[in-house]
């Protein structure tokens, strides 16, 4: 997938948002939340994006883009996470 985001809402410490100016989907969008814990910090991340193609689209989507999108996040997740705690 290639897209080219631009961040729409920036909150230090809580809260950042992206959204697609252009790229493969018709629409792309990533929130990304943080919320203090007693042992650090809990990071949710969540998408919301429309495939270009109606009915093609949401096959890919079922067979292999969600699935895709799952393991390159948690992969970045995981080294960012290595990253910090060295």
């Amino acid at each position: 997938m290639k897209t080219t985001l631009k961040f729409t809402e920036i909150v230090p410490n809580a809260r950042v948002t992206q959204e697609q100016v252009n790229g493969d989907m018709k629409s792309y969008k990533d929130i990304i939340v943080l919320e203090r814990t007693d042992g650090g910090t809990r990071v949710t991340e969540t998408w919301e994006y429309k495939m270009p193609y109606s009915i093609l689209g949401k096959v890919l989507d079922a067979l292999k883009v969600r699935g895709d999108l799952e393991n390159y996040l948690a992969e970045y997740h995981r080294k960012a996470k290595e990253s910090i705690e060295k």
